[in-house]
């Protein structure tokens, strides 16, 4: 439980050392950072915040990690998903990428090989269909959907 907690808390003393289309390199220092690769990372840009997934981790130092991350979107909201049979219901990430794509981003263990899954938006029920998977890591799935 406590690496858990550890992967929540915010990273304040990071580098941007590259940029490309698909991701950034950063350079975290941090010793005592406990980060995997699937980790789902959020960075705070200018008017943004950026989610992306850790693809890569290199110890440079001690106290220097280099990570390799990949963009999977701006985040644009919380969507409240809830399960057709009332068995429960989960917050997923809702995003935008840069091709203007709707996507989520799920736990792995949760909604597996659903069509189509429902959003309580203000008590309104979205349909959204779930047209593929995008990216997968053993903690989350990235799910490309539409409205219906």
């Amino acid at each position: 439980m406590e690496e858990q907690e550890q992967n929540k808390k915010p990273v304040e003393n990071a580098e941007f050392l590259d940029k490309s289309t698909t991701g950034f390199q950063l350079c975290l220092k941090d010793e005592k950072l406990a980060i995997k690769v699937g980790d789902i990372v959020g960075l705070i840009m200018p008017e943004t915040l950026v989610i992306t997934v850790v693809r890569r981790i290199i110890q440079a130092l001690e106290t220097e990690t280099l990570v390799g991350v990949e963009t999977l979107g701006d985040f644009s909201d919380l969507l409240h998903i809830i399960n057709t049979d009332n068995k429960g219901a989960i917050w997923v990430l809702y995003l935008n990428s840069n091709e203007e794509t709707e996507s989520i981003v799920i736990k792995t263990t949760d909604f597996n090989n659903e069509a189509y899954l429902f959003a309580d938006n203000n008590e309104k029920i979205t349909k959204y269909r779930v047209e593929k998977q995008l990216n997968a890591s053993a903690m989350m799935r990235h799910l490309k959907v539409s409205q219906c």
